[in-house]
């Protein structure tokens, strides 16, 4: 299962950076209209969260070499959630402070997305040489 789960993560989190890099302006419309939503926009993104960090802890639970890289982003990913479904205050003013360098913000978690994802795709591969090398 850790091996789906590597695979999974580094293809999505690929898809995003890329889409980070390459759509910025429709990336900044929707944060945008995210903003205008005020708490209800703050229950969809910790909802994805906690459900994207669920994911990766429940079947990644790994604490040593590359491997490490994606269970702390499970974890981060499920304290963010969380932090936004039981505060939904909280990242409405978040946007706000970012608001002003939206286009640097989304190009730098591009590159550490696509970096993330590198890792991901590192111990996937990882682990399919691993089963293939067993008898």
């Amino acid at each position: 299962m850790e091996q789906a789960v590597a695979f999974i993560a580094g293809t999505s989190f690929l898809v995003l950076g890329l889409s980070y890099f390459f759509n910025s302006g429709d990336w900044i419309a929707w944060i945008s209209h995210l903003q205008k939503q005020e708490r209800r926009g703050s229950l969809t993104i910790g909802m994805i969260n906690v459900l994207i960090g669920g994911f990766i802890l429940g079947f990644h639970w790994k604490w040593e070499g590359l491997a490490l890289v994606l269970s702390v982003v499970g974890v981060f990913a499920t304290i963010m959630g969380t932090i936004y479904m039981l505060f939904p205050n909280w990242l409405p003013g978040v946007l706000r402070l970012l608001e002003d360098h939206c286009r640097a913000i989304l190009l730098l978690a591009s590159i550490v997305l696509i970096a993330i994802a590198l890792v991901a795709f590192c111990e996937w591969w990882q682990l399919i040489a691993i089963s293939h090398a067993l008898p």
